[in-house]
């Protein structure tokens, strides 16, 4: 089975579509209004001796809090990132990634086997704990390597955007064993997608659901962009 997921999703994903960059001129970006950034997962999967998922069911939310949007540091990408400190104390300071919370709100961890007819339950051996999950923006290049199979369209100016759980290597978030067989933890969660430029600009709200089927697992995901007040 293959839990690290790479997926690419367009707009409020239709067919896919990406920017060529390619002789388009850029466009003059200053500042976004501040941002607050959710995005949540609801996985179901299909519990199999042979081609199962690791959970027949997974729930878990995260939040990036407050963000604006602003002009590129480098040209490869449409925006940046501008951050404060948590007191509010310093400038905006720009950047392609941002660290979030994240939740584990629910799961039920699918059983192995040593044989068809044998299933051996799984007993928790860590967690649930939070989790720190990160968002960053995709440079251009990075956009038409993940792309190089599919065909380029000029569109409106697009920030890419890799959402990434950040489960650690050593499972501390969620681990479990199998007696006799072995020990299995939580792997990482990946999402792509896109918002136009000038959304994010005109400082509009931005809701993005889509649901991602692998035969063994479907994933459910949910991503709002929120504007607030700058009051």
């Amino acid at each position: 089975m293959n839990k690290n997921r790479f997926i690419i999703t367009a707009g409020l994903l239709g067919i896919l579509s990406l920017t060529t960059f390619l002789g388009a001129k850029k466009t003059v970006f200053l500042s976004s209004p501040r941002y607050k950034i959710d995005i949540a997962c609801n996985v179901q999967g299909q519990c199999d001796p042979y081609e199962g998922a690791a959970f027949s069911m997974l729930s878990f939310s995260t939040d990036f809090e407050i963000t604006k949007f602003g002009a590129p540091m480098a040209e490869t990408y449409e925006v940046w990132f501008y951050t404060q400190s948590e007191d509010m104390s310093t400038a905006w300071m720009p950047g392609i990634q941002i660290h979030g919370e994240g939740t584990i709100l629910g799961y039920s961890i699918c059983p192995a086997w040593e044989s068809e007819d044998e299933p051996i339950e799984a007993k928790v051996k860590k967690g649930p704990t939070p989790f720190k999950p990160w968002l960053e923006l995709l440079s251009e290049k990075m956009i038409k390597d993940t792309a190089s199979m599919e065909t380029l369209h000029p569109i409106a100016p697009t920030a890419w955007f890799r959402f990434t759980t950040g489960f650690s290597v050593t499972g501390d978030e969620l681990a479990w064993e199998y007696e006799k067989l072995g020990t299995a933890s939580i792997e990482n969660y990946y999402l792509v997608f896109s918002v136009p430029v000038a959304d994010l600009a005109q400082g509009k709200a931005v809701m993005i659901d889509t649901t991602i089927d692998y035969g063994y697992e479907t994933d459910k995901w949910s991503v709002i962009f929120t504007p607030l007040s700058e009051n």
